[in-house]
């Protein structure tokens, strides 16, 4: 389909020669586009509420809401008004104009003028905008996060069950580390500072990790969680239930495991990365950042393997190094990761672990 507003071809106006006359607010289109996949996340959401499917313009910023996550994005556009985000989103994209004059009126809740053409988006569920009243962001007491946060966060994610009712989805904020487990894996990241303590939903971890923004103070009000990043972004994630997580057992269970370790340390061959990325296309997963490979260390050779219902791929990688008869899945996101920076693991047959200066992942081995 072709752009939007084909221009006539004449000399290029100014902003204020182009919407002389005109009341409103005039935004660059592509600032607009920026701003509108910045609040993307929030939109949807596991149950669809009512309006969780639209931005909102709200004065001077641009928000997204869903019940579990919120997303707000500066973006003055002195409007407030509901639209639908994908709806808005295709518009934008098929427009040419770089300048583009914002407007509300009784018949549309906004009107995107540009040179020669006028958009006019229907109004959509306005119930959302009460929910997003609710979550001020007005004289907020913000504090600073550890600087590792979003590393820690990232590390821990992979450890975080991936079903949503079970409330090991989910990431636990000691106040000095980061915990997770599915009851397979546990994570342990160490922040090297303290923060408030809080339990969020693994789900809304990744949320943060997909903004791509770094996130450099939080605050918590009313059973959300506020975390502001670079540019003013801030996403919002409600709170669980803290007495529900036992962090101090699953901190244990790697404590006890470091204790049982085999002091030898085994290290991965160097053509492993690339054996991972033949795998890769096979391995098993609904979910980002979730694909599954079998990994078996026997003897003087590794085995991986990728299954799904498309096909399997299974490849042997012959080594010097004798290891000991274990296998385990590993999310291949999370092996690609730890490899850049360390290719040793520990094990005691019953479990391997990784570790960093910071982070320990316990990973069980699959029984006979």
């Amino acid at each position: 389909m072709g752009k939007l507003n084909k221009r006539a071809p004449e000399k290029e106006q100014t902003k204020k020669d182009k919407f002389q006359g005109e009341q409103g607010s005039v935004v660059k289109r592509s600032e607009f586009i920026e701003a509108l996949s910045a609040v993307t996340v929030g939109t949807g959401g596991q149950m669809l509420l009512e309006g969780s499917l639209n931005v909102v313009l709200d004065d001077k910023w641009m928000r997204t809401y869903n019940d579990f996550l919120s997303v707000s994005y500066p973006f003055p556009s002195g409007i407030r008004s509901a639209v639908n985000h994908e709806d808005l989103m295709k518009i934008l994209n098929r427009m040419e104009d770089e300048e583009l004059m914002l407007q509300t009126d009784e018949e549309a809740p906004l009107v995107i003028r540009g040179e020669y053409v006028k958009v006019e988006l229907p109004s959509s569920d306005v119930r959302i905008m009460k929910y997003i009243d609710d979550l001020s962001l007005e004289d907020l007491d913000w504090q600073e996060l550890p600087e590792k946060f979003m590393e820690g966060l990232w590390w821990c994610f992979f450890s975080a069950s991936r079903k949503k009712e079970e409330k090991n989805h989910s990431i636990f904020c000691t106040g000095t580390d980061m915990v997770s487990t599915d009851n397979y894996r546990v994570g342990v990241y160490n922040l090297e500072a303290e923060t408030e303590p809080f339990l969020i939903s693994a789900s809304n971890a990744m949320a943060l990790l997909k903004t791509g923004f770094h996130f450099e103070r939080s605050v918590i009000v009313n059973g959300w969680i506020h975390f502001e990043g670079e540019t003013g972004v801030v996403v919002s994630s409600r709170l669980l239930d803290e007495e529900t997580y036992d962090a101090p057992k699953v901190k244990g269970v790697v404590d006890a495991a470091l204790e049982e370790l085999d002091k030898h340390a085994y290290t991965f061959p160097d053509k492993f990365e690339d054996v991972l990325s033949r795998i890769a296309v096979f391995a098993s997963s609904n979910e980002v950042f979730s694909e599954l490979v079998d990994v078996t260390f026997s003897g003087s050779e590794i085995i991986c393997e990728g299954r799904k219902e498309a096909g399997k791929i299974k490849e042997r990688i012959p080594v010097k190094e004798k290891y000991p008869k274990i296998e385990f899945k590993i999310p291949i996101f999370f092996v690609r990761d730890i490899l850049k920076i360390t290719r040793k693991f520990n094990t005691s047959g019953n479990f391997i672990i990784f570790r960093t200066p910071n982070f320990t992942q316990l990973i069980l081995t699959i029984g006979d």
